[in-house]
């Protein structure tokens, strides 16, 4: 089994920004929603341990489900710039930076 980390490093009220690792090496950096109580479309996922499954569809290709996540479904690890890009999903980049405009 590979483990695959999603490391929180800062929540504020805006977003949260944390790394993906792998075996202990960052792979990437993370960005997700403001924890909202789990809601759905709104809320990042509860922090806990949870298995990853293939995904593949029109619109994100060749990415990762997050799976049994509570009371949520279709959570999924796919690239993005900004919180437009994500309804409850972690978006993966290769670095932060501010949004202005």
């Amino acid at each position: 089994m590979v483990d695959v980390r999603l490391v929180r490093i800062k929540a504020t009220d805006t977003g949260t920004l944390g790394t993906l690792t792998l075996n202990g090496k960052e792979l990437c950096k993370t960005l997700e929603l403001p924890w909202k109580d789990n809601a759905d479309m709104i809320s990042c996922i509860p922090v806990g341990t949870y298995e990853c499954k293939p995904w593949d569809s029109a619109k994100f290709p060749n990415v990762w489900e997050i799976t049994n996540v509570p009371n949520r479904e279709a959570i999924l690890i796919h690239s993005g710039n900004t919180m437009k890009d994500t309804h409850g999903c972690v978006l993966v980049g290769q670095g932060y930076g501010s949004f202005n405009g």
